[in-house]
């Protein structure tokens, strides 16, 4: 049980950190396109 749950909870620390590195990274894709 112990071992399992530390799996579940490092892959749902791997998937936070990953998306804290990827929204601002889409942001800049989606938002910086120039319109003028």
């Amino acid at each position: 049980m112990i071992r399992l749950n530390n799996k579940i909870g490092a892959a749902i620390l791997i998937a936070a950190i990953a998306a804290d590195c990827m929204i601002p990274i889409a942001n800049d894709i989606f938002m910086s396109p120039p319109r003028s």
